[in-house]
């Protein structure tokens, strides 16, 4: 049975999701904790991660979509291991964090939207060629 999903074990799985950005896609497949996560819950959890500077929000419009898709965007490892050593909570092994962030980026996000990332400068372009579409989220 998996432990209730609180703010800060949601926030906490989030952290741990592989490269540098995360959508509500990669987040739920990423993790089988945030298996049952709510776009609006992911939403509302990495708007509380950016405003306790944990990360970024872009909001990008997607062609044939209704809504825009939300993406979180990681601090590097350099910004974020100050904020992992004084809050356990979050990461209980920094390193991991350093880890899990380096990996390449879900194949669950698409080449276009990799694309729309580079072009928006959320992304190095180098970042996008490391997508790995087999790799397991």
């Amino acid at each position: 049975m998996l432990p209730e999903m609180t703010e800060k074990s949601m926030t906490a799985a989030i952290l741990q999701c592989r490269g540098p950005i995360v959508t509500h896609q990669v987040a739920r497949n990423g993790c089988r904790f945030l298996h049952q996560m709510k776009a609006q819950q992911f939403n509302d959890i990495v708007l509380k991660m950016e405003t306790a500077k944990l990360g970024r929000i872009a909001t990008i419009p997607v062609r044939g979509r209704a809504k825009a898709i939300h993406v979180f965007i990681k601090k590097s490892p350099e910004e974020m291991l100050p904020i992992l050593v004084t809050n356990p909570e979050l990461c209980t092994r920094p390193a991991r964090y350093t880890t899990r962030y380096f990996l390449p980026i879900s194949g669950l996000i698409s080449k276009s939207l990799l694309t729309k990332f580079v072009q928006l400068g959320i992304i190095s372009s180098e970042q996008a060629l490391q997508n790995d579409a087999d790799a397991e989220v």
